[in-house]
């Protein structure tokens, strides 16, 4: 795993500076809507795979979520929520539980739009 950069946040901002300067380097919504797409089809996933890895996930649940989603694939086997659940085991309760992959899954209308959210790096609309 890459290390993660963190950045510095004064107490005090600078009143000058833009909102944007102290954003999120991520967007959560189109993390959550990428491993939807890959509990919904597993073509979703492949195509997602050539773009991102575990790494590039800024939650680290949605990166255990990745990893654990790709291991079900490399396997052969369905990764759906219930397969999803059971593959975590123990870690469930640490990603947000069996609700929380559903949350995701609720978070994209369709898998073929995973590969989009995959590209975002959060300053994207």
């Amino acid at each position: 795993m890459s290390a993660r950069v963190l950045r510095i946040i004064p107490d005090d901002p600078d009143p000058t500076s833009e909102p944007a300067d102290y954003a999120l380097p991520a967007d959560l919504d189109a993390e959550r809507a990428v491993l939807g797409a890959a509990m919904l089809s597993i073509s979703a996933l492949a195509e997602m795979r050539t773009l991102i890895d575990g790494s590039d996930f800024y939650k680290p649940a949605h990166e255990t979520i990745w990893q654990a989603a790709c291991a079900l694939a490399d396997a052969g086997r369905p990764t759906d929520a219930v397969a999803l659940a059971a593959k975590l085991g123990p870690d469930l309760d640490r990603v947000g539980g069996a609700p929380y992959l559903h949350t995701c899954m609720n978070a994209v209308p369709t898998a073929a739009n995973g590969p989009y959210y995959a590209e975002t790096d959060g300053t994207q609309p």
